[in-house]
């Protein structure tokens, strides 16, 4: 097995932005080049930093897919490359925080219900007003 063969590699984009704990996905596309067997080590980096290696051996002209799982706990902006190849699109991956996702939802929702009984109420005291005054 040739581990200096000239492979190509090429990385799928995942989600543009996802909540903080959830998983991303990274496929990696690896083709081998040339005529003869090789073994390719494909490291998944978050930001630089070396977080997940896969080996994998490639047939002659061979292409495989590899895919990588991961996570953020924080949240922020994330840059990730496999073996210092970009994305098919550069840009970073955003990871919000999923609790103030749920807060600005929940106080919608509050808002909402107000907004619900209130009018009902409204309708209430008009039907009793309307009925007292038909009798």
């Amino acid at each position: 097995v040739d581990r200096s063969t000239p492979v190509e590699i090429t990385v799928t984009r995942p989600a543009a932005a996802i909540e903080r704990g959830d998983e991303v996905v990274v496929t990696t596309e690896a083709e081998n080049l040339v005529d003869r067997e090789s073994q390719e080590s494909l490291t998944l980096e978050i930001n630089g930093e070396a977080v997940e290696t896969k080996n994998v051996v490639l047939d002659r002209f061979e292409t495989k897919s590899v895919r990588f799982e991961h996570s953020f706990e924080q949240s922020g902006e994330y840059e990730i490359t496999v073996n210092g190849v970009e994305t098919t699109d550069s840009s970073p991956v955003l990871v919000s925080d999923s609790s103030t996702n749920n807060q600005s939802t929940d106080s919608l929702d509050v808002e909402l219900y107000s907004g619900i009984l209130t009018g009902l109420a409204g309708a209430t005291g008009i039907a009793y007003a309307l009925k007292r005054r038909l009798e």
